[in-house]
């Protein structure tokens, strides 16, 4: 038997695990291998995360045309994560000039890490307005550049306020001492002038 053979998971195994995701483990242990062995410490999600991801997975495998085997879940996450990069690529596009250097550095300022527990619930507005003390204080004016900034981010859609994210997080794991202007540019971003 050929030592690969032993890695490949086995499409036929469709028992539920605790979670009651009809993947297998071994499908999901090998999709991911690298970020099952290596969570950051800071990464607070990764069990909600990998359960949402089992089963979205599950809700997409199918069956092949020969009605036997599943559509890979290499397969379904290769294609997932093509459509999200192009998705992200998208609302980087559509804010172009939109945010100045100064108003990055507001967003930046407000999770200072390369991990973002970004969900449709907690958007960039939001984390702005708590870190900035704007929740029910009364103490902005309505001019002011923070205010300003707080009103663009909350016109945002879903798709830009997650791209958005993606550009924070790719400014904050370069690790290079270029400017925030040419990280920002590196990260797909075109600043306001």
């Amino acid at each position: 038997m050929d030592t690969t053979d032993e890695m490949k998971p086995d499409p036929t195994n469709n028992s539920a695990d605790e979670y009651g995701s009809r993947v297998p483990n071994s499908i999901l242990a090998e999709l991911l291998k690298e970020s099952v062995l290596h969570f950051p410490p800071q990464d607070f999600a990764w069990g909600v995360r990998r359960v949402a991801l089992r089963e979205a997975v599950t809700a997409r495998s199918g069956t092949a045309d020969d009605g036997h085997e599943a559509i890979p879940g290499t397969y379904i996450i290769e294609n997932a994560a093509q459509r999200y990069f192009a998705l992200l690529d998208h609302g980087r596009e559509s804010m172009k000039e939109m945010f100045s250097e100064s108003e990055f550095g507001v967003m930046l300022n407000t999770t200072c890490g390369p991990l973002w527990e970004w969900d449709p619930w907690m958007s960039v507005a939001e984390m702005v307005s708590d870190d900035n003390g704007m929740v029910n204080s009364g103490k902005q004016s309505q001019c002011s550049e923070l205010q300003i900034l707080w009103k663009k981010l909350r016109a945002l859609t879903p798709l830009q306020d997650v791209a958005l994210v993606d550009v924070c997080e790719r400014v904050w794991r370069d690790k290079s001492h270029k400017p925030l202007s040419e990280k920002l540019t590196d990260a797909g971003i075109a600043l306001a002038v």
